[in-house]
């Protein structure tokens, strides 16, 4: 157990400079406290050996730094001295602490604590890791009048005060197992700030795992696609790869190695989210800077070693190892994107570096384009209408949240998604249209069609990026009720790590408080009825007729749609239903006279349209009406739009803060989240103590430690988009089985 042997205290002066004479064996501290506008630890001229053990500050109530750093080395007897140049001339104390049984090489750092203004304060519990702990606590204050105390299990070491501006340094060394900081009260409440550091020594380390095969380990790094055939060593073989070859010294045909991160000077991505749970969603991006001198990056450089390969498309995927880096290490590895490389830019700029730029783009990115047919089904559940959408655009990489409401059909079938350029619905079509391709299958937007089934339930979603390049990405959905029962997945404080808070703002623009929902209840009739009758009977078909080709309009979806010919001899048919219509192709063999045509089916039942609406009249009359209309084809049941709208109410009827929090330095507390995880955030001088958050977008930069000399990429900033959230606990829903009626569980929003 550590033991305090000796203290020096210099003359306070400044700059301050002492000597003592030190113990062979024994470990020493230098614990400077400082109130200032600047970093102390900048300003400590020290000798060789010192090594900066820990640095903790938080400002106080007129814009001061209150800080501590303490500096350690194992003495080797004789003469030590340390000189210590502070910013201001006041509000600054300096120990020399000699402890014996104790060493640097076995300390580390368990806990940094700091706390604002107030009449009586005390220091957080901590989890006491190890042994021999030290507690160096520093307290400023605008006055004499305060007092300290220590907690269960600390001796007092040492104190001290400053002359002005009082600034006391306290050291407790421990002489049992300690779990709990020492109290600190004042009965000043404007003046007080304290800031504490704990040391100890670190516990035998466990054993580590075996390191995993070396196939399964997970490399980190910026890694590209180029032969579309799975990140690893592509060929470049694409169909222009002859006539690369063909060329003088054409780099067609020569293996390609799919990790560029070497090449790599800065990367800057955007996940955003959305936050109201019914309006749609922005690609990803990833803006990715590479070296350029050599041309590699042109499309039309011919001596790439990755020509003629350098197309938008490929498939891109960037991760970082736990401590920010991107070299293979067998560490844990976060990834940060995997999308699609949208457009390749050279950019030669005169009197500089030629650079490029990859500009990519996540999978919604390209669902934005895309189409999707989806087959008419019928009383399908949201989750099963959503991965009919990822099955029609050939997507297996998805996770889905659970939507078990139930909708009366779905899919892209109708004469509304049919693109017909030729023929009115009920009459005949010329054949040579249909072999134009006139006439095409039915589809709908992708993208559009997965963000109208978010809107029936509040469910968002996003495309998370894998945590290997194997893995690439996958599609999420988190329902409604997302994270409303848990705890933070992490605590921000926004005066930590360079952080800096922007737009914390109460606004009325997030408020509304009149959710009004057009619902049409619709069921599907269980009887067989005749749906649909072609009027121009009688005609001929047949080898002296034209074949004819004629589009039904049934007016609503109909199921189960079967066609009926009565004709004077065999006719073939081919029918193609759409949903509420349906696509006929006669022929006959034989000249033949057709006397009737039919459609059978079960029809959509649809009540009269009628619109939900819920309103919040305490807000309303305080922020005026602040509206949200929701509206969509597969609203067809009024307890699915009364629900969604009083989600809306109860969660935006006041305002929610949305501020942007930039962190840097923050990366095992930054690097597990994802979108719409929780926080939550503590800015001192915004008064915002543990307030909940959701996060709605992330922003995030890496670059070179010296972009003039190439350096190794490494993490440069994090940025926060958040959203206050209405509650600020955890709720606790009711659960069938788990709950008792008795009991305060309450049903979820």
């Amino acid at each position: 157990m550590a033991t305090l042997e000796n203290a020096t205290e210099p003359v306070a002066t400044n700059p301050i400079a002492f000597g003592f004479t030190a113990t062979a064996g024994r470990m020493l501290l230098v614990s400077i406290s400082s109130r200032n506008t600047g970093d102390p630890s900048g300003s400590v001229v020290a000798p060789s050996g010192w090594t900066r053990l820990g640095y903790n500050r938080t400002f106080n109530p007129v814009g001061f730094q209150d800080s501590i750093v303490v500096y350690g080395k194992d003495a080797a007897g004789g003469e030590t001295s340390v000189t210590v140049d502070f910013p201001n001339t006041d509000g600054n104390d300096v120990f020399v602490e000699e402890w014996s049984d104790a060493s640097i090489v076995d300390y580390i750092l368990v806990s940094e604590t700091r706390v604002g203004s107030g009449t009586s304060m005390t220091g957080s519990s901590v989890s006491v890791v190890g042994t021999g702990l030290v507690w160096c606590h520093f307290a400023q204050s605008q006055d004499n009048s305060k007092s300290f105390s220590a907690g269960t299990g600390w001796t007092l070491a040492q104190e001290d005060e400053a002359s002005s501006h009082p600034a006391t340094i306290i050291v407790y060394a421990e002489t049992t197992d300690a779990t709990v900081l020492p109290a600190a009260t004042s009965n000043r409440t404007n003046g007080w700030r304290a800031v504490t550091l704990v040391f100890g020594v670190a516990p035998e380390p466990e054993e580590p795992p075996d390191p995993p095969e070396a196939e399964d380990a997970p490399v980190p790094g910026m890694w590209v696609d180029w032969g579309l055939d799975g990140f690893g060593v592509s060929v470049s073989e694409s169909e222009d790869a002859p006539l690369a070859r063909m060329l003088p010294e054409g780099g067609g045909g020569a293996d390609v190695e799919d990790n560029i991160t070497p090449d790599v000077k800065r990367v800057v991505i955007h996940r955003g989210g959305f936050a109201d749970h019914l309006g749609g969603t922005s690609p990803g991006t990833m803006t990715v800077t590479v070296k350029n001198e050599d041309g590699k990056y042109n499309p039309d450089n011919a001596d790439s070693p990755v020509y003629p390969l350098v197309k938008p498309d490929l498939s891109i995927w960037f991760g970082v190892n736990a401590d920010g880096t991107v070299e293979d290490q067998n560490m844990t590895v976060y990834g940060r994107f995997g999308g699609y490389v949208r457009e390749i830019v050279p950019m030669p700029v005169p009197g500089s570096s030629y650079e490029a730029q990859l500009i990519c783009d996540d999978a919604f990115g390209r669902w934005r384009q895309a189409t999707a047919r989806v087959e008419f089904m019928e009383d399908p559940s949201i989750a099963e209408a959503r991965e009919a959408v990822l099955d029609a655009l050939d997507e297996t990489r998805f996770d889905l949240d659970t939507e078990a409401d139930h909708i009366a059909f779905f899919g892209t079938t109708g004469t509304r998604t049919r693109t017909v350029t030729a023929g009115t619905p009920g009459q005949f079509v010329p054949t040579q249209d249909v072999l134009r391709g006139r006439i095409r299958q039915p589809t709908a937007n992708a993208l559009a069609l997965l963000e109208e089934l978010n809107a029936l339930a509040g469910t968002r979603h996003f495309i998370e990026p894998g945590d290997t390049k194997e893995d690439w990405y996958q599609y999420r959905t988190v329902n409604r009720h997302h994270k409303l029962d848990d705890s933070p997945d992490a605590d921000i404080d926004g005066e930590d790590h360079g952080a800096a808070t922007s737009g914390y703002r109460a606004t009325r623009d997030t408020v509304i408080n009149v959710a009004e929902v057009e619902v049409r209840p619709t069921t599907v009739d269980g009887n067989v009825v005749t749906v649909w009758r072609y009027g121009q009977v009688p005609f001929d078909v047949g080898p002296a007729a034209s074949v004819r080709i004629i589009i039904a309009d049934f007016g609503d979806y109909v199921f189960d749609a079967a066609l009926s010919v009565a004709a004077t001899g065999s006719v073939t048919s081919a029918f193609t239903p759409f949903g509420d219509g349906a696509l006929i192709r006669l022929d006959a063999a034989a000249e033949v006279t057709v006397t009737a045509l039919t459609v059978t089916g079960r029809l959509v039942r649809r009540s009269d349209a009628e619109t939900i609406e819920r309103t919040s009249t305490s807000s309303r009359n305080r922020y005026g009406e602040r509206r949200q209309s929701i509206s969509s084809d597969y609203m067809q049941s009024t307890g699915l739009a009364k629900g969604i709208a009083e989600f809306v109410l109860w969660k935006f009827a006041e305002p929610l803060t949305r501020p942007r929090v930039d962190l840097i330095n923050t990366l095992s507390k930054t690097l597990p989240l994802e979108l719409y995880d929780v926080l939550t955030l503590t800015i001192d001088r915004l008064h915002v103590a543990g307030r909940r958050f959701e996060m709605i977008g992330l922003h995030e930069e890496w670059q070179t430690a010296a972009v003039t000399t190439n350096g190794p990429l490494v993490f440069s900033s994090f940025s926060f988009e958040l959203q206050e959230t209405p509650n600020q606990t955890a709720l606790s829903f009711f659960r069938v089985d788990i709950s008792s009626l008795d009991g305060t569980d309450g049903l979820a929003p």
